[in-house]
C-alpha cells in the first residue's frame, strides 16, 4: 500500500528529534497494490526483476500521491557505477585499502 507524507521535509526543517506544529503533515494513503498483478506483466523474468518491477510501481505510486519526483536511479546502481569507475581510475597493481 503506498503511502505519502506531505509537509515532513518543511516540518522538520533543521530539528533533530521532534517536527514543528507548522506546516501539518499530511498523509496520503493511495491504493493497495497487488503484488502478482505487478509480476504477471513480467513473464518469464527472474526473481531480481520482479522484485524490481514492484518497487518500481510502488515508488511511481507513492511519487503521484506526493508529487514529488522519482530519482532517476537507485542507489546501489549508483554505487556500483562509482566503484567501477573508482577501479578503473587506479594504477595497475594497486589495491584500495580497507579502513
Amino acid at each position: 500500500m503506498p503511502v505519502a507524507m506531505i509537509g515532513a521535509f518543511e516540518a522538520q526543517r533543521g530539528r533533530k528529534y521532534f517536527p514543528r506544529r507548522r506546516p501539518r503533515i499530511h498523509v496520503e494513503v493511495g491504493a493497495p497494490i497487488d503484488p502478482a498483478e505487478v509480476v504477471a506483466r513480467h513473464p518469464g523474468a527472474d526473481e531480481a526483476t520482479r522484485l524490481r518491477a514492484v518497487t518500481d510501481e510502488v515508488m511511481d505510486r507513492i511519487a503521484a500521491l506526493s508529487g514529488q519526483e522519482r530519482a532517476p536511479e537507485y542507489a546501489s546502481d549508483v554505487k556500483r557505477r562509482l566503484r567501477a569507475e573508482q577501479a578503473a581510475a587506479r594504477p595497475a597493481g594497486t589495491r584500495r585499502r580497507r579502513r
